[in-house]
C-alpha cells in the first residue's frame, strides 16, 4: 500500500487540525473536478483538504459552493 493510499484511508479533514500543527504535502488526486491534498504531519497523522477545478484554476471548496470565500483565515478570533 502507498502512502497515498494509506492515507485515502485515514485522513481527517484539514478543517479539524490545530492551528499550529505544520503538515506537509504527500500527493493528490483529482476525480472529475474534485480534487483531494494530502497533508501528513510530525506525528505521522493524515489530513485531506477538499479543492476544485472551475476550468480556469483551482479553487477552494468553500468558493465552488459559495462563489467566493467567506472566512478570513489570517484573522481568527479569540
Amino acid at each position: 500500500m502507498t502512502e497515498l493510499e494509506k492515507a485515502w484511508q485515514n485522513a481527517r479533514s484539514i478543517e479539524s487540525k490545530e492551528e499550529h500543527t505544520r503538515a506537509a504535502i504527500i500527493g493528490r488526486t483529482q476525480r472529475g473536478d474534485r480534487i483531494c491534498v494530502f497533508y501528513r504531519d510530525a506525528s505521522g497523522n493524515y489530513w485531506y483538504e477538499t479543492r476544485f477545478w472551475n476550468g480556469r484554476e483551482e479553487i477552494s471548496e468553500e468558493e465552488h459552493i459559495f462563489g467566493r470565500r467567506l472566512r478570513n483565515y489570517s484573522r481568527r478570533r479569540r
